[in-house]
């Protein structure tokens, strides 16, 4: 078995924060999408209730997206799959655990068969 991963060292936010303009009241309200610190605050204020946590959960996915990588080839399983998510067990601490599947390559070869997977840890969602 091969494998790789990759932490990347880029801002690492838990949550993002976003503020919308409540007529009613004529003051700012704030919604937060994932949990925990360090904390990115959208400078935009959002016209409406609705408006601001897809725009906090969308920047949040943005944030998310692509931090950690994991490539692996290993013995072919062919219940692995993009979209799918795999369970990495025994690995060194930061890589067990799961992940989502970006791409998987089954091969028969001379080897034997094999998968190689390219995935990365799953996007954090949801708004508080």
């Amino acid at each position: 078995m091969k494998w790789s991963a990759t932490f990347a060292t880029r801002d690492e936010f838990k949550s993002v924060e976003a503020t919308w303009v409540n007529t009613a009241t004529g003051g700012e309200e704030t919604v937060t999408a994932g949990e925990g610190s360090p904390v990115k605050k959208l400078r935009q204020s959002y016209s409406t209730k609705d408006a601001a946590p897809r725009a906090a959960n969308g920047k949040l996915a943005e944030l998310t997206r692509g931090n950690h990588t994991f490539s692996v080839t290993m013995t072919g399983n062919p219940l692995i799959a993009a979209e799918g998510q795999i369970e990495a067990i025994g690995f060194r601490q930061g890589v067990s655990g799961r992940w989502s599947v970006k791409s998987a390559r089954h091969q028969i070869a001379g080897g034997g068969f094999t998968t190689s997977v390219q995935a990365e840890k799953p996007k954090i969602t949801g708004a508080g």
